[in-house]
């Protein structure tokens, strides 16, 4: 039975490694298959708590989308994709009472 669970964990583990390969390949790969598939371009980043950098890639042509990670080893992976991406307008506080309303309270 210990034998059994071993060889299955080998192989899951094997399995994993060999679909993390093909979705986690160079950045540069992903961007050029996004951008020509979908038509999909960068349009938002950030830092995660991890050090990876997190991009969401859009296409106002089509309203796809896709969220990409990129750790600081170089390896970059497709985390989530989907439809109707939508831009929203950015809102810019106009009065002390809206600038309070983000401001953490102490």
């Amino acid at each position: 039975m210990l034998r059994y669970g071993a060889g299955l964990l080998i192989s899951l583990f094997t399995a994993t490694s060999a679909w993390a390969q093909d979705i986690c390949p160079p950045r540069h790969e992903i961007e050029d298959y996004l951008a020509s598939e979908f038509q999909e371009q960068p349009v938002a980043s950030g830092i995660a708590n991890n050090g990876g950098v997190i991009e969401v890639f859009a296409s106002d042509e089509l309203g796809t989308w896709t969220i990409i990670i990129t750790m600081p080893s170089g390896e970059s992976c497709m985390i989530a994709a989907g439809q109707d991406w939508e831009n929203l307008p950015v809102i810019v506080p106009t009065s002390e009472a809206e600038l309070a309303v983000d401001e953490p309270e102490a």
